[in-house]
């Protein structure tokens, strides 16, 4: 079994990929998704992004902010999910992103933040130090993007991404 760690998206199929671990946005709807686990991610930016543009309270009210995206996942929205109750179904809502600024890496995309540039989306393993020392500040603080567990359409799935598929206590997919 081969175990491929990139920033890129890759074509599963040109690629010969059998089964991928994502966060954020599911780009191609054709792929077979499942979502494997809590992933902390966090809007933030800097303080003088949100005296300027003001403190969101939903993902709506994040629409006028510009937004800072990572260049790699070519994607214009965010797709944000409240936590729920138990009882309740999950809400994802779609924020469409505005600004024309990217960057290729998470450190960039902190740094950017902070300088005022937009929010930006992070994992929070990445920014942590920096969210608690105050810069950038969390926005959309009851809202995340949560990863998934994805696959192409076809139907055999080989043994190997079988057992993958299994030892994470995924079925269905």
């Amino acid at each position: 079994m081969d175990v491929v760690v990139t920033d890129e998206i890759l074509n599963f199929v040109a690629t010969a990929i059998d089964v991928a671990i994502r966060v954020g946005v599911r780009i191609d709807s054709q792929l077979m998704a499942q979502r494997l686990a809590n992933h902390m991610c966090v809007v933030c930016a800097s303080p003088d992004h949100v005296r300027l543009y003001g403190m969101p309270s939903s993902p709506n009210d994040h629409r006028a902010h510009p937004a800072i995206r990572f260049a790699i996942a070519g994607d214009n929205s965010w797709f944000l999910a409240a936590p729920f109750a138990a009882d309740e179904q999950e809400e994802t809502v779609e924020v469409k992103l505005g600004g024309r600024m990217r960057a290729n890496n998470m450190e960039s995309l902190l740094d950017l933040a902070i300088a005022g540039c937009g929010a930006a989306l992070l994992p929070l393993w990445a920014i942590g130090k920096s969210l608690r020392a105050g810069l950038p500040v969390q926005l959309l603080a009851d809202w995340e993007p949560q990863p998934t567990l994805t696959r192409p359409p076809y139907g055999h799935l080989p043994t190997k991404a079988s057992d993958v598929l299994q030892s994470a206590g995924v079925s269905g997919l």
